[in-house]
């Protein structure tokens, strides 16, 4: 670790805050921090449905995810999007796709905010109901759908 201190004042005076100040900081790399999540943030298998309080038709999902450095490459909110372009109506959910494209560049795990405006029908579709299971199933993000993810990487190539 280094330090650089500009000041007018003399170097003893410099040297003198400088040790004062910083003298409890480590020396030394502190290691890479690690951020693990645990379980989920939701009740597996229910489905939680809630009356709106204005007249406004918007699901608003929240969850941690996890660090994606190491799935850079395999792009897993990319994976998601291309479930959703596939398995959901169209005329139901367009804007879907568009805010499921977000791009995780962080380091560390972050709160990503997904809101997904639904049209009036969408509570009482029955055949378009299970879009929350849909991403029941996909969120969690875990090791075993690396495999998915590559499959889902290899088709963008082509």
């Amino acid at each position: 670790m280094k330090l650089v201190v500009i000041g007018g004042e003399s170097l003893d005076v410099l040297q003198h805050w400088v040790v004062e100040l910083f003298s409890d900081v480590r020396q030394g790399s502190q290691g890479k921090p690690e951020f693990k999540v645990e379980g989920p943030v939701w009740r597996a298998g229910k489905l939680y449905r809630l009356e709106a309080v204005k007249d406004v038709h918007i699901l608003e999902l929240r969850w941690a995810l996890p660090c994606l450095l190491q799935a850079y490459l395999q792009k897993p909110e990319d994976y998601l999007a291309h479930l959703l372009g596939h398995e959901v109506s169209d005329e139901l959910w367009d804007e879907v796709i568009e805010l499921m494209k977000f791009r995780v560049v962080d380091k560390v795990p972050l709160i990503r905010t997904l809101a997904v405006r639904a049209l009036s029908r969408f509570v009482n579709d029955s055949e378009n109901s299970d879009i929350l299971d849909l991403f029941l199933e996909v969120l969690p993000l875990e090791q075993n759908s690396i495999s998915e993810l590559r499959w889902i990487s290899s088709l963008e190539d082509v």
